[in-house]
């Protein structure tokens, strides 16, 4: 390793130390966590300081033909721009995380009818925790290492991004924006 490469390290295990040595008293636990989080971040920046760039593929549905851009609502609040009533462009929604869909089809008349019209499968063995987006009649969401977007009409998959890069000791991708 290069001579800076050997000082950043220093400086991390000397924060390490520094937050592992405080003295605890009842919030032992708490320092726990946070010590147990330094190490986890030294060891992924450790393992990453050698790692080969990483590699981006894409897999398309050549079936797939992008929808036309519905024209803009108007919004009782904050709407991305370009975002039709129907899109939920982010995790809230809106850019004012207000997380109300303005839309009737569902009511509570209906509700119990609801059901599942289709799944997707990964294909991956991993947690599972992405806030899923809809832009376009398109539903996009997101593994540790895949962003994929999904017909939700059919459950076809449009596409699919695969990144590679070197593991996190937290398997996990939270979502798209």
């Amino acid at each position: 390793m290069r001579l800076k490469t050997w000082h950043n390290v220093l400086i991390i295990a000397g924060a390490l130390i520094a937050t592992a040595a405080v003295p605890t008293g009842a919030l032992a636990d708490d320092i726990t966590v946070k010590a147990s989080i330094m190490v986890a971040l030294m060891r992924n920046y450790l393992r990453t300081l050698d790692a080969p760039e990483g590699t981006t593929t894409t897999e398309s549905n050549p079936a797939y033909k992008e929808p036309a851009a519905a024209p803009p609502s108007p919004a009782a609040n904050v709407q991305a721009p370009g975002a039709s009533a129907g899109d939920w462009p982010s995790y809230n929604r809106t850019i004012s995380s207000e997380r109300f869909s303005p839309l009737s089809q569902i009511n509570t008349k209906n509700v119990g009818g609801l059901k599942v019209l289709c799944t997707y499968d990964t294909g991956e063995f991993t947690s599972f925790e992405s806030g899923l987006i809809m832009v376009n009649n398109a539903l996009i969401g997101s593994t540790e290492f895949e962003t994929f977007s999904l017909n939700p009409a059919t459950c076809a998959e449009n596409w699919r991004t695969i990144e590679n890069y070197p593991a996190s000791i937290i398997p996990v991708n939270r979502g798209v924006a």
